[in-house]
């Protein structure tokens, strides 16, 4: 506790002897900022989690949660015991206020087991499923009913050729970044056309309204050499690029995941164990994320290479666990997935973290009922502390329970997916 306090003293004295001495600029007062806390970070629990280097504050239970600060250099450390992380946990262990929406089935929007995307807003369900023929982005109500297509896939000027995300601001405004266009396409609610903003970038990637107005953009790569865009949708130009990237070589199949956390835009970038926290004033590392001691040297995605192949033998070779496809947080928790390559039962997971104990477990599997077990790939973010995951009427149909089976009458083989709703404990 000497050292601890000792720690303290020390970083007040920075903090209080410290200066901004300089700002970044500032494009729009209605964006929200970083809050930059320097919080004390006390390691606990040695068998499963450290959480080190000013990461959070371990918080009494009489006392109010405090938030998690936004100082750079953070690392969640978590560890396991041989095939750990491979074990089934209970859906009701780690989640609460679950319930179930299946998705309407009709040949216009045929879905395919893992969607895209699924954004919740407005009492509505977007959902975003790139296929070969046919639309991309359909609408739902909350009783699973399919209300119609949002704009129309082809080469026309009002049309979109394809993409992996959108978002969706509470004007109902859709806004789809169309990676093959390098444009950002928006759509009304009621699928009609609204406007085009074309961008000065590659390959378009994720996307999430700041506000009503301001909308940031995620890439591979750009001209420019940046991740991050901030874009205007009022004014129809890009009002900002950061966070210059290098000689990335991107393999197939590592997606990224953007979440919100009270103020703050949380991102889990693609082929990183960083969890950034990105604001119109700058990016800051909020976690670094080490699972098992098998993080990728310092450069390692961003080391020149003719292909992602080569990266990719070293990455399998070395067994590394370098990405973070899933990640978010609230006063209680942080659950995220984490993934490697090969054995994928020792590399590949989920971790739930309860940031007042600091405990942490992980696992492979969610057990929704007897025998009726999900191995997700991926969650949707809905909004603080709820996420959205997909299960299949075959894992349903196929578990024998018929208990389980009875809450979704007729349903069939080839439906589409049933969302699974629910608030993380």
């Amino acid at each position: 506790m000497r050292k601890i306090t000792y720690i303290i003293i020390c970083l007040f004295l920075f903090v209080g002897c410290s200066t901004d001495k300089s700002r970044k600029e500032q494009v729009a007062d209605t964006l929200p900022k970083a809050q930059l806390k320097n919080e004390l970070v006390e390691s606990v629990h040695e068998d499963t989690i450290v959480i080190e280097n000013l990461s959070t504050l371990v918080v009494k239970p009489q006392q109010s949660v405090e938030k998690v600060s936004a100082i750079n250099n953070k690392q969640i450390n978590i560890t396991y015991k041989g095939k750990d992380c491979s074990r089934i946990v209970k859906a009701t262990d780690i989640f609460k206020n679950i319930h179930y929406i299946p998705l309407e089935t009709n040949e216009v929007a045929l879905l395919k087991p893992e969607p895209y995307c699924i954004v919740c807003r407005n009492n509505s369900i977007y959902i975003l499923d790139n296929k070969n023929s046919g639309n991309d982005i359909h609408l739902y109500d909350f009783k699973g009913k399919y209300i119609r297509d949002i704009g129309r896939k082809g080469e026309g000027p009002e049309d979109y050729l394809g993409g992996l995300h959108i978002a969706v601001n509470r004007n109902g405004i859709l806004s789809f970044p169309d990676r093959m266009r390098s444009e950002i396409i928006n759509y009304s609610k009621e699928g009609e056309f609204v406007s085009r903003i074309k961008m000065d970038t590659v390959s378009l990637y994720k996307n999430m309204f700041l506000n009503d107005s301001l909308l940031l953009v995620t890439s591979f790569y750009d001209r420019s050499g940046h991740l991050f865009h901030i874009v205007d949708m009022f004014n129809k130009k890009v009002v900002k690029t950061y966070y210059p990237i290098k000689n990335r070589v991107y393999m197939v199949g590592f997606p990224e995941t953007m979440t919100r956390y009270k103020d703050k835009i949380l991102v889990s970038q693609c082929q990183s164990n960083d969890i950034l926290e990105v604001a119109l004033d700058g990016v800051k590392v909020r976690y670094t994320i080490n699972i098992n001691g098998k993080i990728p040297p310092k450069g390692f995605w961003d080391q020149k290479a003719s292909s992602y192949s080569l990266i990719a033998d070293e990455y399998r070779r070395m067994g590394y666990i370098g990405h973070i496809p899933c990640f978010t947080e609230t006063d209680h928790s942080i659950f995220f997935g984490f993934r490697g390559l090969v054995p994928a039962t020792e590399t590949q997971g989920w971790a739930l973290i309860d940031k007042v104990s600091g405990k942490s477990q992980t696992f492979k599997k969610i057990e929704l009922a007897e025998n009726v077990c999900i191995n997700p790939q991926i969650f949707h973010f809905v909004e603080e502390g709820k996420i959205v995951m997909t299960v299949s009427p075959e894992t349903i149909l196929n578990s024998g329970n018929q208990e389980f089976i009875s809450q979704f009458p007729e349903l069939k083989e080839d439906d589409n997916p049933i969302l699974m709703f629910a608030e993380i404990k």
